[in-house]
Order: structure tokens, then C-alpha cells, then sequence
């Protein structure tokens, strides 16, 4: 099962605010400062993670039309119950998220379905019976996406700051060659390893080139403007052809990369969207991203980011580039080289969002989770809101060290009363695309027990779970500027780890991961507004940051 929860307990408890918090906030009453208690609801294991890395594991596989409720997004599984129209024709039932009475129209019989269930199309099927039975093996001559190195090729990737050891002596060579090195020998290994891969190269400096395969090459000038527009840009990207496989073409690749001289500034921006559209053609490709500098030039420029208009600006065209690297399946992986600012608060966003530097399982994938109806999902932009029992989580591109937490508790305002026995079930149901290009409908159901006594449910609590939610949680907050939040976020998840001290090694590595990060969050002000943050954020915070926010249990 790939939902996973943090206990194998839902704690059900009394209310949703049932603990006071130990912390104590001053407030303003008539001139006066009065201490009083803030209610806060306690730490519990109420958490489900969801690991994509399922995608890649197919159970069930139906050409069937899934059953889906008609109030709410639960898809009929075996766990209904069945039951007889009174005038014989047909049979309904009762969902047991919503209680919605349904009517089953097809001749589908439940008793096909499991509790893990892909639905795919019949044309499809047959991609999807190759792709379950095709053997596990290091070569994949299947792969046949394209890799789009973007390599920044201005003047201070010619410093000679980086060293190595030949016959006992140092050796400095360039940010450049270090990196032209690095691509070479990845393409080596690609020729190996995924000979059907499609390789091309796009070098910027004050200007963009698409050097593509060789044989494709198109020059955007500086003193041209189109530079900063992003439509012109688009249209010569996605206008271009693929590039050859690198099995047929990696003498000229490495030409190419080896032919790379430093220039001057940085049109880093330009560069990255022209290399994402040039993908716009194979699902599941991805952009390298190769720089040392902070983007000078043309759309993106990171360079006069001084004040709430440049930070808005420039997230609304990273979070484009974002946005559709998602949109046609592609992801984003940032190099970025040690000596230079690259405002990593900006490029790791576009990484995070994409899923870069990794094996990708699906893209356009939405994770929808949906709880019986007396729960809610927690949302802490939004924390009054409890009505929310079912959600779409807007993933993207999925990779197999994808993991998504969510937190989940009892709406005691709720006309639905919850049992403290007996159990409860909740579902997930995934859409995505897969590397067939086949649109795909995964749904998992988890059935688990209830209890009202916190101590049961903390003694059987997946220390793992809890901690990639807390990182990822955390994380979220941070980012979008609400640090108070999450320092509480942490310090709540380092008390709960002191009270159920373990001293095995997991929980060990959990205990350092909370304590660096909460280490981190101090250094940065509650009161300040997120621009001001984003402002005066380091490279190192920042790269902090967005590895926590797609942090997985295969970091601890």
C-alpha cells in the first residue's frame, strides 16, 4: 500500500482544539498587558503520505469505465456494499464518504474491483500489459524523451576557481570545463543506459543560442528585444524539431559542448523558457540547467531585485516556466555551481515545481484524497475551514521519490458522528499521464481502525510519515512567507519527538533533520513580509528550503 499513515490509529478526539498549547501570548485588554493561554490543537498522528513511486507498480488494471459517486469524487470499489433496486432493475449504493445514494447504469460487477484498482483506456490496454511486464533492467531503449542541457556560457564561468588532483599536483580549470566534463560524461552514459534518448544544447550568455543536435540552430540576439518576449520566445521553441538520439549523435553533441568559450552577462531566463519549449513534443523530458550567475538579461532578470514590484515579477515568469514545464510534461533540474549567487529562491522553485533531477512515473498527475464525511482535510492557509473532506492536489510531474503529506482531523461541528470503535476508510484516486503517453485512473482505498486514546495511537506512529509531513509542512509555510507558522510547525514537531524519544537510528536522523531546519527558520524574522525575505534569503537557506519542500523519506 502507498498510503501510508503515521499511525496504524485515526485518534479520534474530543474536539479539534482539545490541548492547550504550552505557549503564551500577550494581548492588549484596556492599557493593559494580560498573559493568557493560546488554545492550539496538539501534535497527533493524524497524517496520511502519499509515494508516488506506486505509478510504478500496477496491481489491478481494468478497461472499465470507473463508478463514481454523483456528489463527490469516491469511485466505487469492493468495500460498498451492494444493494437490489425494490423494482429489480439494476442495483445501487450508498457512498461511505458522502452518503449519497447511487445507481449503478453498466453491468460492471464490483466484485472485479479491488481496493488498488488502474483504470485505462481499452485502446491503451496493451501499452499498459508491456509496460507492467517489461523486464527491470539498467538499459531502457524505450526512453525516447528529450534532455535539453541549458548551459551558461558568460564571462564568470571562465574564473578559474575549481581544482583537481593529477599525479599529486593541483590542477585549476574553469566553472566552464568542470561542467563541460560533468555533461560529457553524462552523455557517455546515456549512450549506455538510454541510447533513444534525444540530446540538445542551448548556451546563453548576453545572448541565447539553441545549438540543438547540430543540425537546428537558431541565434537570439541581444539588441533583437525579443529577449524579453516571452511569446516570440515560445513560438520559436515550440517550433522546433526534436533533436537526433544520442546513440546516433553523441560525437557531435560533445563537440558542441566541448566548443562552449565564456562570453559576457547572462540571459539565463530566455535561455531556460527557449529550452523548455524546445520539449514541448515528448512528455517526460527533461531541462539541465547549468549555471554559476544570477540571470542580467532579458525576461527572468534577477539582477535589480530590490523592491515587492521585481520579487512579483520575478516569480510570475519563473512560476510560467513552471507552470508549463507541468503543462506539457516536462522538468526542470538547476546545476547550480558553487562561487556565484544564483538566487536560488527563484530557480529552486521552478526545480521543486517540476520534479527535476529525477526518474519520472507521470506527469499532469492530480492526487485527489477523500475522507468520510465528519473529517476534513487541514489546510493551514486556511485553518477554520472544516469542511473539506475530499481535495485535489495538483502534483504535476511525478517522480519515484515523490511523496505528498496532508493532515487530516475530526469536524466536531459536523452533523456526521464519528464512533471512537470500529474503523474508517479513505481514498485515493490519482490521474496521470504514464510514460506510454495513456491517461490513467489509479485508485487506492486504506481502511483503518479508530481509537479515542492518544497513547495507543502514538505508540504504533510511523516516526518516517511524521517527518516528511513536519519537513514538508514546514517547508510550505516557509515559502510562502508565513515563518511564525512554521517555527511553530517545527518546535510542535521537536517536542513530540522529545516526548517519544526512541533511540534507534531513524528516529535519530528524524530528530537532526527537525533540529537543522528549525536552526535555519530562526535566523529569519516572523514580522518581515515574504518579499523582504526573499530579498535578503542566501543561496544556502534557500537551497534548504527547497529541498525540504519535496522532501521524502529516502532523506532520512
Amino acid at each position: 500500500m502507498r498510503m501510508k499513515a503515521a499511525s496504524k490509529f485515526v485518534f479520534a478526539y474530543n474536539r479539534s482544539d482539545s490541548e492547550d498549547s504550552d505557549e503564551e501570548v500577550t494581548v492588549v485588554e484596556k492599557d493593559k498587558n494580560v498573559k493568557r493561554k493560546k488554545r492550539r490543537r496538539a501534535l497527533d498522528t493524524n497524517v496520511l503520505k502519499i509515494d508516488f513511486q506506486c505509478l510504478e507498480e500496477v496491481k489491478f488494471v481494468t478497461s472499465f469505465e470507473p463508478i463514481r459517486c454523483i456528489e463527490c469524487p469516491a469511485i466505487l470499489t469492493r468495500n460498498e456494499t451492494l444493494l437490489n433496486n425494490l423494482d429489480g432493475a439494476g442495483r445501487k449504493w450508498q457512498c461511505s464518504y458522502c452518503g449519497s445514494k447511487n445507481t449503478l447504469s453498466g453491468e460492471q460487477d464490483a466484485a472485479q474491483l479491488t481496493d488498488d484498482t488502474t483504470y485505462i483506456s481499452e485502446s491503451d490496454l496493451e501499452n499498459q500489459i508491456l509496460e507492467s511486464n517489461k523486464k527491470n533492467s539498467e538499459i531502457d531503449e524505450e526512453d525516447e524523451s528529450i534532455i535539453q542541457f541549458c548551459i551558461d556560457v558568460s564571462g564568470s564561468m571562465g574564473q578559474t576557481v575549481i581544482t583537481r588532483m593529477e599525479n599529486g599536483k593541483k590542477v585549476y580549470i574553469s566553472r566552464l570545463d568542470a561542467t563541460k566534463a560533468a555533461i560529457i560524461s553524462q552523455l557517455r552514459d546515456l549512450t549506455r543506459y538510454k541510447p533513444n534518448v534525444k540530446v540538445g544544447i542551448t548556451t546563453f550568455s548576453s545572448n541565447v543560442e539553441y545549438k540543438g543536435d547540430g543540425n537546428s540552430k537558431v541565434e537570439i540576439m541581444k539588441k533583437s528585444g525579443i529577449l524579453n518576449d516571452k511569446e516570440h520566445i515560445l513560438k520559436i521553441g515550440t517550433g522546433l524539431p526534436p533533436p537526433l538520439t544520442i546513440k546516433s549523435n553523441l560525437s557531435t553533441i560533445i563537440k558542441i559542448v566541448n566548443q562552449c568559450e565564456p562570453l559576457s552577462m547572462t540571459a539565463l531566463g530566455p535561455a531556460l523558457l527557449l529550452s523548455t519549449a524546445a520539449t514541448c513534443k515528448c512528455r517526460g523530458s527533461k531541462i539541465i540547467l547549468c549555471t554559476d550567475g544570477m540571470a542580467n538579461v532579458g525576461l527572468g532578470n534577477l539582477e535589480k531585485y530590490k523592491n515587492q514590484t521585481d520579487v512579483e515579477k520575478a516569480e510570475e515568469f519563473y512560476g510560467f516556466v513552471s507552470n508549463y514545464a507541468k503543462e506539457i510534461g516536462s522538468s526542470i533540474s538547476v546545476l547550480a555551481i558553487s562561487g556565484g549567487e544564483c538566487r536560488l529562491v527563484e530557480l529552486g522553485n521552478v526545480a521543486v515545481n517540476t520534479n527535476g533531477q529525477e526518474n519520472i512515473v507521470g506527469t499532469n498527475v492530480q492526487a485527489t484524497v477523500v475522507l468520510p464525511k465528519g473529517f476534513y482535510i487541514r489546510d493551514y492557509m486556511a485553518l477554520d475551514n472544516k469542511s473539506m473532506f475530499h481535495k485535489t492536489f495538483e502534483i504535476g510531474t511525478a517522480t519515484s521519490s515523490t511523496e505528498f503529506t496532508l493532515e487530516y482531523g475530526l469536524n466536531t461541528t459536523s452533523n456526521t458522528k464519528i464512533t471512537h470503535e470500529g474503523s474508517v476508510r479513505f481514498q485515493l484516486i490519482v490521474n496521470y499521464i504514464n510514460k506510454r503517453d495513456s491517461k490513467i485512473i489509479r485508485v487506492i482505498e486504506k481502511e483503518m481502525r479508530i481509537t479515542c486514546n492518544r497513547k495507543e495511537a502514538e505508540q504504533s506512529m510511523n516516526m518516517e510519515v511524521l517527518t516528511v509531513n513536519a519537513m514538508q509542512q514546514g517547508s510550505r509555510l516557509h515559502d510562502v512567507g508565513n515563518v511564525k507558522s512554521s517555527k511553530s510547525k517545527m518546535r510542535a514537531t521537536k517536542g513530540f519527538f522529545e516526548q517519544n524519544l526512541k533511540h534507534d537510528e531513524l528516529f535519530l536522523n528524524a530528530q537532526t533533520k527537525v533540529t537543522h531546519y528549525l536552526e535555519d527558520l530562526e535566523t529569519e524574522r516572523d514580522s518581515a513580509s515574504n518579499s523582504e525575505l526573499r530579498i535578503g534569503r542566501s543561496d544556502v537557506i534557500a537551497r534548504n528550503l527547497q529541498t525540504n519542500k519535496k522532501f521524502s523519506s529516502k532523506m532520512l
